[in-house]
């Protein structure tokens, strides 16, 4: 059944995903304060509705090696892509970010020997014509600072892919893989917080939203169905994240919806269901 699927979980997950940037926004921390405080939420959310002997791992030295990795990946990933929303407009740090489909496909046959398919070449192909479509407007008027954004962007789409490679290397429950990376990242982030900071409830609250329903929530869906369905293919629905965001700029914050934002979306939802189609 569809909705029991693993593309089922990576498209919730993505819808997820495209709301992140807005509360991003409404909280109005600093990327690395953000970034800590909703993976501490988080982490803590976890630990208190997971049995205790579900976060065991038991003689698995890869294991540990992957979580420990992925977590510094995490901890970089959600600092680069929160700096790059901070210094650039949403649509131009997701033009950068969702480069992490084309990384991931053209990783994922060295890693676990998936041949490449004109399906999801195709697919893949589609979906970046329809997020350029979507983001030419922003991309026009380009800034150093723009640029700054959008490097930062790519760098995040980078460890973002190598996450994804890594957690597939593994196969360890979902919520395991969240809590472990996300306790290392915690530890990693620690020094770079600034604890003097005198945030109000509102922005912590924020924070927390962020923490357990735009993290915990769908990166446990993420990585669930990741492991059921081949990278390239799971990694290309996620462009339906930047769909979402853009419809929600005009719903939320008045932002002009243009026929090529239109055509965009269609594109990329008509990549989704050639991948689906499975």
């Amino acid at each position: 059944m569809f909705f029991q699927s693993g593309y089922f979980k990576i498209l919730i997950s993505a819808c997820i995903w495209g709301t992140v940037g807005i509360f991003a926004r409404w909280s109005a921390m600093p990327a690395t304060d953000l970034a800590f405080y909703k993976t501490l939420f988080a982490c803590l959310f976890l630990l208190s509705i997971l049995p205790r002997e579900d976060l065991l791992i038991t003689n698995k030295f890869k294991a540990y090696m992957v979580i420990f990795l992925t977590g510094i990946l995490y901890a970089l990933n959600a600092i680069l892509f929160l700096s790059s929303i901070y210094l650039t407009t949403l649509s131009n740090s997701l033009f950068a970010y969702y480069t992490k489909p084309v990384i991931v496909a053209f990783l994922a046959p060295f890693f676990f020997r998936e041949t490449p398919e004109f399906r999801n070449i195709l697919a893949i192909v589609i979906s970046l014509v329809g997020l350029a479509l979507i983001l030419t407007p922003s991309v026009v008027s380009i800034s150093t600072q723009d640029l700054a954004g959008i490097a930062l962007g790519l760098c995040a789409a980078i460890s973002a892919s190598l996450v994804v490679i890594l957690v597939k290397l593994v196969q360890l429950p979902a919520p395991i893989v969240v809590y472990y990376k996300m306790v290392v990242a915690i530890l990693i982030m620690l020094p770079l917080v600034n604890f003097q900071a005198n945030f109000h409830h509102g922005q912590i609250f924020i924070a927390a939203i962020i923490g357990v329903i735009h993290t915990v929530l769908p990166y446990i869906l993420y990585y669930s169905g990741m492991q059921v369905v081949k990278a390239s293919y799971g990694i290309t629905l996620t462009y339906f994240d930047p769909v979402v965001a853009s419809f929600l700029g005009v719903l939320i914050f008045g932002e002009e919806l243009t026929y090529l934002s239109l055509i965009g979306g269609i594109l990329i939802i008509s990549s989704g269901a050639i991948i689906m189609r499975h």
